[in-house]
């Protein structure tokens, strides 16, 4: 099984949880609770082979949409900033070399796309495989397939193929299509005034009166200019988002003390816990 880890996502969380510990005056709250979310992973999907995906830092999507996610931005005070400069820190460390030195290759990032944008390209190419999404963003509902399904952190759940299906009765490919017409909040991208997902459904499964007013509204032209529009925006992947080659891992037992020792994660390194991460791990 291929475990597709939002991993911006899980340094965020990791960021709220445990953000505030160090390690002789050094950050380290992000790496320890990111650590400790692979471990709970490696227990829920045994045997599973972890692929690292992350967000780049500039986004293609902002060239044909200015506003996109620009609702994200908000004041911070001068703490604020400094506790998310020195947290997005240590989302590089462990990108550029506490993953690599523990023995993960499959660690991706492509300059102007997304996360969301890479799963979609594993997936289409590995459809044959079985598949778990590591993630909390509901975007990806359009990537569940049969063997393809989606675990939230958040939620700490398991959302599958024949869940969608009977939650919202429409196929999974549908689904962005529903975001197209009804926007995304979460992301700024403005749908049709008045239309939500609920209404977007029931147009999508022909369920809303020809007759009533908003179904002429989503069939007028400059509704169908904005579907067309947000269709680029929300369908995954974006335009030639490029394919990873996935290869296997070189995981090392000894390169993960050494990182545990350097960020002082003591209890990690007590033989009892230290045999738990190893096997679950599987570090060699």
């Amino acid at each position: 099984m291929k475990l597709l880890i939002d991993s911006n996502a899980l340094c965020h969380q990791a960021k709220f949880s445990v953000g505030n510990l160090d390690y002789e005056s050094q950050a380290t709250g992000v790496i320890f609770g990111f650590l400790r979310q692979l471990l709970k992973l490696s227990q829920l999907y045994p045997n599973s082979d972890f692929i690292f995906c992350w967000d780049s830092k500039t986004s293609l999507r902002k060239k044909i949409y200015p506003e996109y996610k620009a609702n994200r931005k908000k004041e911070k005070s001068p703490e604020e900033e400094e506790f998310d400069r020195i947290s997005y820190a240590q989302f590089d460390l462990i990108k550029t070399d506490i993953l690599p030195k523990i023995g993960y290759r499959n660690i991706f990032e492509y300059e102007g796309y997304e996360s969301d944008d890479i799963f979609a390209s594993i997936t289409h190419h590995y459809l044959n495989d079985n598949i778990v999404i590591v993630t909390s963003d509901e975007d990806i509902y359009q990537l569940l397939f049969p063997d393809v399904s989606i675990y939230s952190p958040s939620k700490k759940a398991e959302y599958k193929f024949e869940h969608f299906v009977k939650e919202f009765d429409i196929d999974p490919d549908d689904w962005v299509n529903v975001k197209a017409i009804a926007g995304c909040a979460s992301d700024g991208v403005k749908g049709i005034e008045g239309v939500g997902e609920k209404t977007a459904i029931k147009y999508l499964k022909g369920a809303l009166s020809t007759d009533s007013r908003l179904y002429k509204k989503i069939v007028s032209d400059e509704s169908r200019r904005i579907i067309r529009r947000n269709i680029k925006l929300v369908r995954l992947p974006y335009s030639n988002t490029p394919i990873p080659e996935i290869v296997s891992d070189e995981l090392s037992l000894n390169n993960f003390m050494s990182v545990c020792q350097r960020y002082g994660f003591n209890s990690i390194l007590q033989p009892k816990e230290l045999n738990k991460w190893e096997e679950c791990l599987r570090l060699g």
